[in-house]
């Protein structure tokens, strides 16, 4: 896509469910009371769309994956570079599907109720 092209796909997503990165950063294109699902690998602590998101009134949560701790770590306390890139974040990690369906359909209310301003209550599904 154009770069005018994502913009206008950006500002047309209500709910934008992505792992933890610097593609993130699209979202300053969100409208106000959209929301963000942001996957964080296991251990991940560094919030920093988290904080980017309130401050552009879009909605967010964090879903922790599951997974292990490399090598890299030397405990559960290491905050380390190498233990935080090679040892948390660049390894393989995985989701529950049942959990993403969760967490999409939380933000779906949020988004009807938030956004459109409509009781998702009495929606129905025709």
């Amino acid at each position: 896509l154009t770069v005018n092209q994502r913009i206008m796909q950006l500002t047309k997503t209500d709910v934008f469910f992505a792992v933890h990165g610097t593609g993130l950063a699209n979202m300053l294109f969100m409208t106000r009371d959209s929301y963000l699902i942001e996957v964080y690998p296991p251990f991940w602590y560094w919030s920093c769309y988290q904080r980017f998101a309130k401050a552009i009134g879009v909605k967010s949560v964090v879903f922790k994956s599951k997974g292990e701790r490399g090598p890299e770590c030397k405990d559960a306390e290491d905050k380390s570079t190498l233990c935080q890139q090679k040892g948390i974040r660049d390894r393989s990690w995985n989701i529950s599907i049942n959990d993403g369906i969760k967490y999409l359909w939380g933000a779906r209310l949020y988004v009807i109720e938030h956004k459109y301003h409509r009781d998702p209550a009495t929606m129905r599904d025709d």
